[in-house]
């Protein structure tokens, strides 16, 4: 019988079982947040009269509820079976009794945080206005890319504190820098990620007392939610925090059940979307029209989100229809469990594993798989470890060293 029990540490730093509940944990958090909550918290939602409270009413007489709960059970099941065979599966890579990596300079986070400036300042009329408009042009090209970049950063930090090395104001200054402004351009997600996979590695080696990590977590959230509050242009209340808070996956949710509505539903799809996002690793700055080329992709679906992102239904059933969206999912599961394996036995990889369970929390459920992908595999994994490896050109004073024992 597969077991889950957590085995102690010798040294109560990161165990394989802890990781494989951090993430099953994290799935199944943003899971309620933008599947389950959307309906418990609608009959709510439409007698308070909130934005597009008639477009929610309308959903809920028209989805197929036997359809769509099957979906969410299904989804939250499948990803479990794909954790749990994860755990049988052989590594070749058994845990080492001498770890070491090279940690990124700090004259990269220089580097980066004078590109951050350049970019300000090329957007500086649009800085703490909101959520840019649709008429933004080449300039969102710029957002996107800081947008990335915290994403970048945050993992970059991990990085470098993986020992237990203290970091530097140097370190630091780039991400806080980049939060604020992004804070005021209306990208609260990619601040939010960043700091969830801080507290998720400080949970992991146990740096932190679950006390203080919740703590944490209700603060950020708390002032995300005043932010959003902010933005909008109204006055901070108790009212307003709470239909932020809901309005989130609420209205992510729309687009979602608005898919299962004006669709037909089909076993299995062609994943033309996913294969695009092959296309879509290319930067706007160097492919312009990438965005109007990626839209007429998988066109034959109706696909409206009102209130901008996109549901995690019309990612999955759009590429791979009921069943192959099962299969994904088990995939993703898979993946998640492999890499809380291969980072409970290499120090290595626990930034971009953290990285990983923070944007499934919230990035996998609500935004393309094209973002999704984009974040993880080119933000949170090629740039880091790049700059790790560039950085052994440098002094090897910033080499770090660990007993195979700690983790």
């Amino acid at each position: 019988m597969l077991s889950l029990k957590r085995k102690k540490s010798v040294s109560s730093d990161c165990s394989v079982a802890g990781c494989f509940w951090l993430v099953i944990f994290c799935f199944v958090g943003g899971g309620l947040y933008y599947l389950v909550i959307p309906v418990a918290a609608a009959r709510f939602y439409i007698s308070s009269g909130y934005p597009l409270y008639s477009d929610v009413q309308s959903l809920l007489l028209s989805v197929d509820w036997v359809l769509y709960w099957q979906l969410v059970i299904g989804f939250f099941f499948a990803f479990l079976v794909g954790v749990l065979l994860s755990i049988k599966f052989p590594l070749l890579a058994r845990r080492e009794k001498y770890n070491s990596w090279q940690n990124i300079h700090p004259l990269f986070f220089v580097l980066l945080f004078l590109i951050q400036l350049y970019c300000y300042f090329l957007i500086r009329g649009q800085l703490f206005t909101g959520y840019m408009l649709s008429n933004w042009n080449e300039q969102y090209s710029v957002k996107a890319f800081l947008s990335g970049l915290n994403i970048t950063l945050a993992t970059m930090l991990i990085f470098n504190h993986n020992g237990g090395r203290k970091l530097l104001l140097v370190e630091w200054i780039p991400m806080v820098v980049n939060s604020v402004v992004l804070l005021g351009l209306g990208g609260r997600m990619y601040v939010l990620c960043g700091f969830l996979a801080l507290l998720i590695y400080f949970r992991i080696f146990n740096h932190i007392s679950l006390r203080k990590i919740f703590l944490a977590g209700f603060s950020a959230v708390f002032l995300m939610l005043i932010v959003g509050v902010l933005r909008s242009g109204a006055t901070v209340s108790t009212e307003k925090i709470v239909y932020i808070f809901i309005g989130e996956p609420v209205l992510n949710w729309i687009g979602g059940a608005n898919f299962l509505v004006t669709n037909a539903i089909h076993a299995f799809e062609a994943p033309s979307r996913m294969l695009s996002s092959l296309v879509g690793f290319v930067p706007t700055i160097i492919w312009p029209g990438k965005a109007e080329y990626l839209s007429s992709i998988g066109s034959d679906f109706i696909i409206e989100s009102p209130a901008g992102g996109t549901h995690v239904l019309i990612s999955l059933l759009s590429n791979f229809g009921v069943v192959g969206s099962m299969l994904s999912v088990v995939v993703l599961g898979f993946f998640s469990g492999l890499l809380a394996k291969i980072g409970a036995r290499r120090r290595v990889y626990i930034p971009f594993f953290a990285m990983h369970c923070a944007l499934l929390s919230f990035m996998f459920f609500r935004d393309t798989s094209l973002i999704h992908q984009k974040s993880l595999l080119i933000n949170a994994f090629l740039i880091p470890y790049s700059l790790a490896l560039l950085s052994a050109f440098f002094p090897k004073k910033h080499h770090l060293k660990l007993d195979g024992e700690q983790c």
